[in-house]
């Protein structure tokens, strides 16, 4: 005789309005304003790499008063200008910081190789978590008003591959 299983919870078959209500997301432009000086220098970029590092994003995207950072990764052995963003939360016990993913390898290229890091800000527009597991945050580069067009030189650089940036396919890691 054959008999069926009872669905587990996780087996369920969801419908579109119950996955809607799991997913979350949320925009945040209202939350962080363009300081004095400063403009926008890339304006829709997606954090690079967040599959990889699901927990720390997902427990981020749903933190509350939440911030970006950057952080140096000058031993990736990937991308030697490689930048890691940093989601950070403001909590009851604290601020928490979670290694969300990286500036996306042009665009990190353009602000190490054009001495812009000391310079440029993130804002953070979007955090989104789906109830199967996806998440995505974009964000924008905000850097000052007289440096747009000496940014974008760099980053056309980085894109046609005449910045020193990261390793040729095929080439060996440095010993």
């Amino acid at each position: 005789m054959n008999q069926r299983k009872a669905a587990e919870p996780e087996d369920r078959d969801y419908s579109f309005q119950e996955r809607k209500k799991m997913s979350s997301g949320k925009y945040h432009l209202d939350e962080n304003e363009i300081p004095e000086g400063f403009q926008i220098f890339e304006e829709r970029l997606e954090v690079a790499g967040v599959r990889f590092r699901k927990d720390d994003a997902a427990a981020f995207a749903n933190a509350t008063e939440g911030w970006l950072e950057l952080e140096r990764d000058p031993k990736n052995r990937h991308n030697l200008n490689a930048i890691k963003v940093i989601g950070v939360s403001k909590g009851v016990f604290g601020t928490k910081r979670y290694f969300i993913g990286y500036v996306p390898k042009v665009i990190s290229g353009a602000i190490i190789e054009g001495r812009y890091w000391d310079k440029i800000r993130l804002r953070l527009l979007k955090t989104y978590v789906s109830d199967r597991g996806y998440v995505e945050f974009l964000f924008q580069i905000l850097g000052p008003k007289s440096g747009k067009s000496n940014f974008q030189r760099f980053k056309s650089r980085q894109k046609k591959g005449d910045g020193k940036g990261g390793k040729k396919k095929g080439e060996p890691d440095e010993k």
